[in-house]
């Protein structure tokens, strides 16, 4: 389960604030191809060619950069890493937005991730179906 989605059934946030909140993400969270054009690393194009090349060949952004020649191994980590601290989580940004504060997020993250925890550890130990 997704921590937006524990905070709905908690009832913390509702379910148009948890959208308001994903909407903002996928606003703001860039794609590699929008990073190496900010960067200037990247053209428009080159970047059309590059998702062209993904579909035909199954391979990620970064793949295809380095088998196209366009970008080296240490630019597109680069890149990655810029992405991932770029990155707004979905109680950050309900905090942001002012729909929750800061501790009652710290709260629920800390429940749902104990929640995760006996989840998993009790997923381990049920026998297979058969």
């Amino acid at each position: 389960m997704l921590f937006g989605k524990y905070l709905v059934e908690n009832g913390v946030v509702s379910e148009e604030q948890l959208n308001a909140a994903l909407d903002f993400q996928r606003k703001t969270d860039l794609f590699l191809g929008e990073l190496a054009i900010e960067q200037n690393l990247l053209t428009q194009e080159q970047v059309y060619d590059i998702y062209s090349y993904m579909a035909t060949e199954g391979s990620s952004f970064s793949e295809s950069t380095v088998n196209l020649g366009l970008l080296s191994q240490i630019q597109t980590d680069k890149l990655q890493e810029e992405q991932r601290r770029r990155h707004r989580h979905v109680g950050d940004i309900l905090v942001m937005l002012k729909m929750m504060t800061r501790d009652k997020k710290d709260r629920f993250l800390l429940e749902f991730k104990r929640a995760a925890k006996v989840h998993a550890s009790s997923a381990k130990a049920r026998p297979p179906s058969s």
